[in-house]
């Protein structure tokens, strides 16, 4: 009996600590494509819904967004050739720990009214030469080969770069010039306005995780599974969350495997959406109504 439940215990720590440990710290929300995941050495094309643990990286293509709502309830927007790892992290007690690394392009950190109060963050985010302590803010920056900037939009961080603490009001950004001391500098409107179109969904763009996301980009139709599976190796290493669908209906032309992008929650996204893909070799892609 004892041995018993010794085995019960001991499974039932693993089963805790299993799913303590795979607990996502963030989702993705929305995604203009090609973006990927990275996990464990595997590179796939990130979806939304998708969870995000220590370890993961997220990778964006030319002219893509990724939007992530981290475990409490803040969001961080990425823009294209960005390259973010989630180092470490962890929900405990409602708060929010970790280290996000910023390897490359432009993020944007905010906690936003509708969130605040779902949780509390004790973050640190590195961008190259600076790191952030941040824990309820609206915050922006960019890693790049030239230099490193940091712009604090609403409420407060602790800022270091290249070791020395750096003090940062609203309204100002830290330009860091590779091989050139870093200057705090006022952050005109115009500027801000221009840095958040970087990370910012362009109009219509994304897909979403939605019940009812009821448009697709139907990328190519096939007669034979084997084809379809050839093309979508091709658009998911482009970057794009692809699947094949058997069609009855498609019998009739005699191509039944369809080869689908869906998760747009209107047609304009979709439309939207069509353009990088009409330049990968061998598809056809149209918008169509989600099956």
């Amino acid at each position: 009996m004892k041995n018993v439940l010794l085995v019960c215990v001991a499974a039932l720590s693993c089963l805790f600590f299993g799913a303590t440990v795979a607990a996502p710290l963030a989702t993705a929300e929305r995604i203009q494509s090609p973006a990927w995941l990275v996990r464990d050495g595997l590179r796939e094309p990130l979806a939304p819904g998708q969870n995000l643990r220590a370890g993961d990286s997220v990778e964006t293509g030319v002219n893509a967004r990724v939007y992530l709502r981290l475990a409490e309830g803040s969001q961080i927007k990425l823009g294209e050739h960005a390259v973010f790892v989630v180092e470490s992290g962890a929900m405990r007690s409602g708060v929010l720990t970790g280290l996000m690394d910023v390897v490359n392009g432009a993020f944007r950190f905010t906690t936003g009214l509708v969130n605040k109060g779902r949780g509390r963050r004790d973050l640190r985010i590195q961008v190259m030469t600076a790191t952030i302590g941040i824990r309820g803010t609206d915050v922006w920056g960019r890693a790049a080969g030239d230099g490193d900037l940091v712009a604090l939009i609403e409420g407060n961080i602790s800022l270091r770069q290249d070791g020395q603490a750096l003090d940062i009001q609203p309204m100002q950004f830290m330009d860091a010039p590779r091989g050139a001391a870093a200057r705090v500098k006022a952050l005109a409107p115009a500027t801000l306005e221009r840095l958040a179109a970087e990370t910012e969904l362009q109009p219509g763009a994304g897909m979403r995780r939605e019940p009812r996301a009821g448009w697709a980009i139907l990328a190519g139709e096939f007669v034979a599974k084997r084809e379809a599976q050839m093309s979508l190796n091709t658009l998911r290493d482009a970057g794009f969350p692809a699947r094949v669908s058997f069609s009855g209906a498609g019998r009739q032309s005699g191509k039944p495997y369809r080869l689908l992008v869906s998760g747009f929650g209107n047609e304009a996204a979709a439309q939207a959406a069509l353009a990088p893909m009409t330049v990968i070799p061998g598809l056809s892609p149209r918008v169509v109504s989600a099956p």
